[in-house]
């Protein structure tokens, strides 16, 4: 996803708005592409700010540098174990996000059976970059993208 920086009057970062988005991310986050495209992040998912994101995403726009995180997001009748991965383009930023709960499960249940955890086939967006744990490359499924 693709989101542009909404200021205020005195220019200061408050919001975003959807510019790209694909079907892949929407799945993630439970609704259809054209929920997001034109609106505020904060009107559509307004949980982005209790979880800190906002605050992440106002940083990578204003710094430019590159945010990884890994966390339990569990607002707006999403509740998922997911990795973001924000950058800066332009006047806003993109995001990559994996969804990585059946990960974390497969995980959890080969510890209590003293196996190694199966791979997990965990839904992505699309990649940015290296994975910091792994090193390895985010696959590049940009899929289907609708753009406003």
């Amino acid at each position: 996803m693709v989101l542009d920086a909404v200021r205020d009057g005195s220019g200061r970062l408050v919001d975003f708005v959807w510019r790209h988005a694909n079907a892949a991310a929407a799945r993630i986050v439970g609704r259809p592409v054209e929920a997001f495209l034109g609106h505020r992040l904060l009107e559509e998912i307004p949980g982005n700010r209790d979880a800190g994101l906002l605050d992440a995403y106002v940083r990578v726009v204003t710094t430019g540098e590159p945010w990884t995180h890994d966390f339990d997001y569990k607002h707006d009748g999403v509740d998922v174990y997911i990795r973001l991965v924000a950058a800066k383009v332009g006047n806003g930023f993109a995001v990559s996000f994996a969804d990585l709960s059946e990960r974390r499960q497969a995980a959890r249940a080969g510890g209590k059976r003293g196996h190694a955890a199966p791979r997990a086939r965990g839904r992505r967006a699309w990649g940015l970059e290296p994975y910091p744990r792994s090193g390895r490359r985010a696959a590049h499924a940009w899929g289907p993208t609708t753009s406003v």
